[in-house]
């Protein structure tokens, strides 16, 4: 039953470039492309929030829709002002078992800010803190 299960929705999930609208994909830019298997990773840019409830605004939503993507999911996701990877789903199954996955913690997450240090300080940014080793890094920028 579970072969018979994984094959029905490995044939949902199955797309071709052929029928979709690439030119979304110049400002939404694919890294990661796993169409067979219902998930694709972008890029997201600062400045473009996921999703929007007031229905004028443009989102990755939206964009991905106008791609020809009928539906889309996403199992975390990332503040408007935010530029980073977003992982995008195009059915419910594969959003529920990613979205586990990640609250299991079986993602490694990682960040880097970039952040103007003003000129009255007089000092150069040079250490970075890890949260992963809790040392400081140093660094000649």
């Amino acid at each position: 039953m579970l072969l018979f299960q994984k094959q029905k929705l490995l044939k949902s999930f199955k797309r071709t470039y052929s029928n979709l609208n690439l030119e979304v994909f110049k400002s939404l830019p694919i890294v990661y492309d796993s169409l067979h298997r219902g998930f694709v990773v972008l890029n997201k840019p600062s400045g473009l929030s996921i999703r929007s409830d007031l229905g004028s605004q443009e989102t990755v939503e939206t964009k991905l829709k106008k791609a020809g993507f009928s539906n889309v999911y996403f199992p975390h996701r990332l503040d408007h002002d935010t530029q980073g990877l977003l992982v995008s789903t195009y059915n419910s199954e594969t959003c529920s078992l990613l979205g586990y996955t990640m609250q299991k913690k079986r993602w490694k997450k990682s960040y880097r800010a970039l952040v103007h240090v003003p000129k009255f300080i007089g000092q150069r940014l040079t250490k970075f803190y890890n949260l992963e080793t809790n040392s400081i890094i140093n660094d000649n920028l």
